[in-house]
């Protein structure tokens, strides 16, 4: 990527390197460390990150409460909205 002309530009790299990074976990999980590596290439001058940043950032992100909420607003009817924080699966009752 080009050298950042202004906030514009960091927010269009930002924005394109999380899309990039929500696709990543579509991956099989053997494929996801060089695709991980590839867009830390890609975005890593640019945005200051280290493919480590990244996947700290993945890691974190899959633990956080509000993966859990994003998980139960996006109508999968996996997860439960009472179990959000959690992440919890729903089960039958």
């Amino acid at each position: 990527l080009h050298t950042a002309q202004g906030d514009d530009d960091l927010l269009r790299a930002s924005a394109s390197c999380a899309n990039e990074l929500a696709d990543l976990q579509s991956l099989p999980t053997g494929q996801q460390g060089q695709a991980l590596q590839k867009i830390a290439q890609r975005y890593g001058r640019l945005l200051n990150l280290s493919a480590k940043d990244l996947q700290t950032a993945m890691q974190t992100a899959a633990t956080s409460s509000t993966a859990g909420v994003l998980r139960a607003a996006s109508g999968n009817a996996m997860y439960s909205a009472d179990n959000n924080d959690a992440g919890e699966v729903a089960t039958a009752a």
